[in-house]
């Protein structure tokens, strides 16, 4: 379709208004949205109704219009000859969502919408498992539209007013006024704009809110490693007091002081959709614990300004992950240090070059027993005392370590320490993991066989006498077997003659 110049003329068609001065439709406007352009067009196109235009130019009338991920930007690419992936990155909240997804999902989601296909990118993105609703309305800055309409002869709706839940401008710090949106219906924001009187203004917090999320945007950041975003909100978990001596993240003190920072800022329904429902919410300690997740972008940047204060803080941190603390400072040296990679590195250099192992320990400032674990696992021979376990004791102990046997007892079996039995242990990941397997295999058995007995010494067996009588045994069961603990139970009793039973 051919570009379309209207210059001071008022288009009324079927009761639909829109004033339009030099207003081109060759290109997008500035951080024009994409279904701003199809609705300038569409108020000007002459026809009758929404329905008609889109019929002519989209070829179909059934699609969500004002989707965050809009379907038709293979046509509107068509019409103002500008390449699918600058209207992505210029004219979609699409790169909004950019630094927390996974390369390869976000690629995919990409190509798709470059292709017109919409629906996969939420799944894709897990926005409906974030539980943050889409908002229901379309934003605009009253002063915004007003420099629009002088620039430009149009207000239009702006890409950052758009951003999920980001309720002030970014550049005027007022609170964006906003009307319903129609799933097939086109409009532009008011044509005429009164005088600005009664804007509320932005608290700090809620400014730095909108700016983080417009730099967010308009950045158009890479992808941040899931490592790496993990070691830099430990960092900052640090800085507020938040992570204990051990490493361990407070989880509760920092759910509650995220609640408390957020609480008079957020609109109600998107605080009660970040922090509401059951007791068992994990935001925001899953950021840590499932930290290859995908999680809204929105929830990012607000753990990003409670923890670092601005989004440009933070990627600073990013840029230089490995030198930030994680830990508190007095236990660095006593428990992160010793597993640091440059020691390891350092201890097989030395293992390497045919320094003993208690001197290359010495060097690399680890324990004996650490250097002796690594040298194993990564094939270096080494000098052993000869009390040291011999190559057929160790083959001997594997065995016994396989079949489940109790270190104490193999201990005394070979006339050697636990320890030393420990320490061959901990070089075969496997075999802990088995074992662990034919311990839980060995405690399920000797519970089935309590819940069996129990079961045939009852003249008439029920599930609350076999509770009462075996209930360790029917507890365990119950978290870790239920299916078989059903199975061999008698059949529930119906609550209306459960009294009469007893």
């Amino acid at each position: 379709m051919a570009s379309i110049v209207c210059i001071d003329v008022a288009a009324v068609f079927g009761g639909r208004m829109a004033f339009v001065r030099n207003c081109s439709l060759s290109a997008l406007l500035p951080n024009e949205t994409i279904y701003s352009w199809l609705a300038r067009a569409g108020l000007i196109s002459g026809l009758a109704t929404d329905h008609d235009f889109l019929l002519v130019r989209l070829g179909y009338t059934g699609q969500q219009l004002t989707s965050i991920f809009p379907p038709f930007i293979v046509q509107v690419s068509q019409s103002v000859g500008l390449d699918i992936n600058e209207i992505i990155t210029k004219h979609s909240v699409l790169p909004f969502f950019k630094p927390f997804i996974r390369s390869d999902i976000f690629q995919n989601a990409h190509d798709n919408l470059s292709k017109g296909l919409c629906v996969d990118s939420y799944n894709q993105f897990s926005l409906l498992a974030n539980r943050i609703p889409e908002p229901t309305v379309l934003s605009y800055c009253s002063k915004c539209a007003a420099q629009d309409i002088k620039n430009f002869g149009v207000a239009y709706w702006h890409v950052e007013h758009q951003l999920p839940w980001v309720k002030y401008c970014p550049f005027h710090l007022i609170k964006l006024e906003h009307i319903k949106r129609e799933r097939k219906l086109l409009v532009l924001p008011p044509q005429v704009i009164s005088e600005s009187k009664g804007l509320t203004q932005a608290s700090l917090k809620q400014a730095r809110l909108a700016q983080d999320g417009y730099a967010l945007w308009s950045s158009n950041l890479e992808a941040i490693d899931s490592d790496v975003l993990r070691r830099v909100y430990l960092h900052g978990l640090n800085a507020n007091n938040l992570v204990c001596n051990y490493g361990s993240v407070r989880q509760g003190k920092w759910q509650t002081s995220l609640k408390e920072y957020w609480v008079n800022e957020l609109p109600k329904g998107l605080f009660d959709a970040v922090f509401g429902g059951s007791k068992s919410n994990s935001y925001p300690s899953n950021f840590i614990y499932q930290s290859h997740a995908q999680f809204h972008s929105l929830k990012h940047l607000l753990v990003i300004q409670h923890l670092f204060g601005s989004l440009s803080e933070f990627l600073k941190c990013c840029s230089n992950p490995n030198q930030l603390n994680v830990r508190p400072d007095h236990v660095i040296n006593d428990v992160f240090e010793r597993v640091n990679s440059e020691k390891t590195d350092l201890l097989l250099k030395q293992l390497r070059n045919g320094m003993s192992m208690r001197q290359a320990a010495k060097r690399a400032n680890v324990s004996v027993g650490y250097a002796k674990s690594v040298a194993i696992q990564n094939n270096i021979l080494i000098q052993r005392r000869a009390h040291f376990l011999f190559a057929t004791e160790r083959k001997q102990i594997l065995f016994r370590l396989k079949a489940g046997e109790l270190t104490t007892s193999i201990a005394k079996e070979m006339e050697c320490s636990q320890s030393a039995v420990e320490q061959l242990l901990t070089q075969f990941p496997d075999i802990k993991e088995l074992r662990i397997q034919l311990r839980f295999k060995k405690q399920r058995d000797i519970h089935r066989s309590a819940v069996k007995e129990c079961l045939n010494s009852l003249e008439i067996p029920t599930r609350g006498k076999v509770q009462k009588f075996q209930r360790s045994a029917y507890t365990w069961l119950f978290k870790h077997d239920k299916e078989w603990l059903y199975k061999a139970l008698p059949e529930a009793i119906p609550r209306i003659n459960r009294r009469r039973v007893y």
